[in-house]
């Protein structure tokens, strides 16, 4: 679609893939909706949707190319929030069964940064488009179906189960993720149920929050720097879970069925 003659678009999820499907359709659409159930104007509030959100994240670099393709200056934005600047290889390291990787250069440079701080920056400068609104504490109900095609969804605000309303329009986007009820709504409607695809990987994941130090005080090993707390990172793969001591050493054997 390439015009905005009074079309709407629907996005239902305020996470990253439905800030930056709000971001593209901001270009194409009169008006974008976002609807997000949690609370997510409150940056403090730990969201139910967002489980992994107290690990480390960290922006790669191609995803730090993409977001500052979409909103220029985000990455001056987040230097100046104190999130360090990654080189993979010089400022990581990798430890295997057989030891720490070698060290070197590799040029890649990245982000370390807590969930909250790029989604909160994310979300600010997306919110602030001129066409874009977002609905926080908006849970999506049900679908709105009319002649063969999905025309809107019906929402509760505040999750007030008891006041539903129905929003419609001209595209709906579905980026809740594996919290999404899109496909027991489509099977209501006499849609058959989605084709799914799955990728068993056998890795575990370990965040945890090790010194308070002097802000900018520190290199980075293994993990990240943010809001002058040194954090680990640990991953174990082959069916081995990360070590739980401060060294990030030691494995536990997976049960073969996860």
């Amino acid at each position: 679609m390439s015009t905005q003659q009074e079309t709407h678009a629907i996005i239902i999820g305020g996470g990253i893939a439905g800030l930056l499907a709000a971001r593209v359709l901001s270009e194409h659409f009169h008006c974008v909706t976002i609807l997000e159930a949690d609370d997510v104007l409150n940056e403090d509030a730990k969201r139910k949707g967002v489980p992994q959100q107290h690990h480390i994240h960290t922006l790669l670099a191609k995803g730090r190319e993409i977001l500052e393709s979409l909103y220029p200056g985000l990455d001056d934005e987040l230097a100046q929030r104190d999130v360090p600047l990654l080189t993979w290889g010089k400022d990581t390291r990798v430890l295997t069964t057989g030891g720490y990787v070698q060290s070197r250069n590799t040029g890649i440079q990245g982000r370390a940064h807590s969930r909250n701080t790029l989604e909160s920056c994310v979300r600010k400068r997306t919110h602030a488009l001129p066409n874009v609104r977002l609905l926080s504490e908006t849970r999506v109900v049900d679908l709105l179906h009319e002649s063969g095609r999905i025309v809107g969804v019906q929402i509760s605000a505040h999750r007030d189960k008891h006041f539903l309303e129905e929003l419609h329009g001209d595209l709906v986007v579905d980026a809740s993720g594996r919290q999404s009820q899109t496909p027991d709504m489509l099977k209501r409607l006499g849609y058959p149920t989605p084709e799914e695809s799955t990728s068993r990987l056998c890795h575990a994941l370990v965040s945890s929050t090790r010194d308070s130090i002097a802000r900018g005080a520190c290199r980075i090993d293994s993990a990240g720097c943010y809001s002058g707390l040194l954090s680990r990172c640990c991953c174990g793969s082959s069916r081995s879970e990360p070590g739980r001591d401060h060294a990030g050493r030691g494995e536990r054997r997976l049960p073969t069925n996860q």
